[in-house]
C-alpha cells in the first residue's frame, strides 16, 4: 500500500489546487549515478567491482500548495532502492506535511517531515543542489533516521547581516529497516543467516537546531537530539562480560572464558549532536565542513562514534572542482568490544561471538576525494569523482565482509559519474 501513497497524495493535492484555484507548484528531481570500485565486496551497501546504479540514483516529485498567506502543504514522493532489501526499487512517501505561518517569524510544520540535522538534510536527495557526487557517508550515515511523523516549530530572528532561526522538532518512525551483514550462518542455532540481514526498529526523536544565515552565501548549523530506539519482540545486547567456561556444555572441549551479553535491554537512548558551516571564501572558493558525534547511553555495544569532513571547492565558470577529506571513528570501548568478540576462542567451536561482533556497529575509516561538477544549466549537473578510502582496524558498518576473517587494513578506490536534474 505504501508504494502508492505518494502518487495518490500528489494527485489529490494537485487536483485540489486546480479545483479551488489555489497556488500550486509541481517540481521534479532526479539523479542517475553510477559507481564502481576496485574490490569485489560491497562498500556502502552497493558499490563493488561490477558497478552499480543503486548507490546514488534517485527520482522524486514534489507538490507545494499555498492555500493563503498562512497555510500551505507539501508532498514529496521518491523512487529509490528499497530500504528493507538489497534487491529491487520502490516508491515511497518522503514528505507530507502542512505548514502554518501565524506571523513572519514563526513557522509550524506537521506531518511526515525531514529531521533538520545536517546542512543538506532538506536537499540530500536533490543532487543538483550541491557539487559533491555524494554527501560524505562518514557523517550523513550517523543519524539513525532522517524522516518521521512529527512536527517542526521554527522561530526566526533578524540579526545584523543575516537571519537566526531555531528549530524544535519531534519525529517518530516505526518499522525502519536497519541493515547489517554477518559472516556466518547460525540460523540453525537461533542466530542470523549468513549475509545481509535487517532489523525493524522504532525511533522517537526529539531535538533542537540553531541556524544562522549570513548574507546570501554563508550558513551555519548546530543541532542536538535524542533518539529512543526500540525493537518489538527482541532484546538488544547492552553490555558484554567474560563468562566462566564451565557454563558451556562440553567445557572440556572449550576450556576458555568467553564473552556473552550480561545486560540485555529492549530499548536504548542515543544522544547526538552535529555542527556545520558552509562559507564563501571569495574568488569562487567555498569551504564546507560538518562534524557529528553520537553515543548510546548505558551500552558498550552501542553505535558510539564521531565523524567529520572538510571540503574545499573552486568555481571556475561552469566547473566546480573540489577536494574532500572525511573520517569516521568508533569510540575505543566499542572497537575493543568488537576485537574481543571477533577474536574470542569460542569462535573455533561455534562462531557465536563472531556474529555478535558483526552486529556491533564499529568502524574506522578515512577517505580522500577529488571530483568536479559541471553545470550544464543552473538545474542540470554532471559530476565525476574519485574517492580513496582507507580502512583501519575495523569497518563492518561500511563493508560487507564475505570472508570469515575480519576485514581490516583495506584500501578502496571508488569511481563515480552522475547526472542530476531538477525541473
Amino acid at each position: 500500500m505504501n508504494k502508492y501513497v505518494s502518487a495518490i497524495g500528489l494527485y489529490f493535492l494537485t487536483s485540489l489546487s486546480m479545483l479551488y484555484g489555489v497556488d500550486a507548484q509541481v517540481a521534479a528531481f532526479g539523479t542517475i549515478g553510477g559507481a564502481i570500485s576496485d574490490k569485489e565486496y560491497n562498500y556502502q551497501r552497493f558499490i563493488n567491482d561490477k558497478g552499480t546504479l543503486k548507490r546514488d540514483s534517485v527520482f522524486g516529485v514534489q507538490t507545494d500548495i499555498r492555500f493563503d498567506d498562512q497555510w500551505s502543504a507539501t508532498v514529496q514522493g521518491k523512487f529509490a532502492p528499497r530500504d528493507d532489501s538489497d534487491s529491487g526499487w520502490e516508491p515511497s512517501l518522503a514528505w507530507a506535511f502542512l505548514s502554518y505561518r501565524p506571523t513572519n517569524d514563526w513557522l509550524i510544520r506537521m506531518g511526515k517531515i525531514r529531521v533538520p540535522l545536517y546542512l543538506h538534510s532538506q536537499n540530500m536527495d536533490v543532487g543538483v543542489t550541491y557539487d559533491m557526487a555524494r554527501l560524505p557517508h562518514e557523517v550523513y550515515s550517523l543519524s539513525p533516521v532522517n524522516d518521521g511523523i512529527g512536527a517542526i516549530v521554527t522561530k526566526s530572528f533578524d540579526v545584523d547581516n543575516g537571519e537566526l532561526s531555531v528549530d524544535l522538532f519531534y519525529a517518530q518512525a516505526n518499522n525502519q529497516p536497519y541493515r547489517f551483514y554477518v559472516r556466518d550462518d547460525l540460523s540453525a542455532y537461533g542466530g542470523y543467516p549468513e549475509g545481509v540481514n535487517f532489523w525493524e526498529l522504532d525511533y522517537k526523536t526529539v531535538g533542537l537546531t540553531v541556524n544562522y544565515e549570513r548574507g546570501k552565501n554563508d550558513r551555519f548549523r548546530f543541532g542536538v537530539y535524542q533518539a529512543k530506539v526500540t525493537e518489538n519482540g527482541r532484546e538488544l545486547a547492552g553490555d558484554f562480560s567474560l563468562q566462566p567456561s564451565t557454563t558451556v556444555p562440553l567445557s572440556w572441549v572449550y576450556p576458555y572464558p568467553y564473552y556473552q551479553p550480561d545486560a540485555p535491554f529492549d530499548k536504548s537512548s542515543i544522544l547526538a549532536f552535529t555542527i556545520g558551516a558552509d562559507i564563501d571564501l571569495d574568488n569562487g572558493y567555498r569551504l564546507i565542513s560538518e562534524f557529528a558525534m553520537r553515543n548510546m547511553v548505558g551500552a558498550d555495544s552501542g553505535p558510539n562514534a564521531q565523524s567529520g569532513y572538510l571540503s574545499v571547492s573552486k568555481k571556475i565558470d561552469s566547473w566546480t572542482p573540489y577536494i574532500t577529506i572525511a573520517t569516521l571513528k568508533t569510540k575505543d570501548n566499542v572497537k575493543n568490544l568488537y576485537n574481543n568478540l571477533d577474536s574470542d576462542p569460542i569462535n573455533q567451536v561455534l562462531p557465536v561471538n563472531r556474529q555478535y561482533a558483526d552486529v556491533v556497529i564499529a568502524s574506522e575509516q578515512q577517505s580522500y576525494t577529488v571530483g568536479t561538477s559541471y553545470a550544464i544549466t543552473p538545474l542540470q549537473k554532471i559530476k565525476a569523482e574519485w574517492m580513496h578510502a582507507k580502512v583501519g582496524s575495523v569497518s563492518n558498518f561500511l563493508i560487507d565482509n564475505p570472508n570469515t576473517e575480519r576485514m581490516d587494513k583495506q584500501t578502496i578506490n571508488v569511481y563515480s559519474l552522475s547526472y542530476s536534474i531538477s525541473f
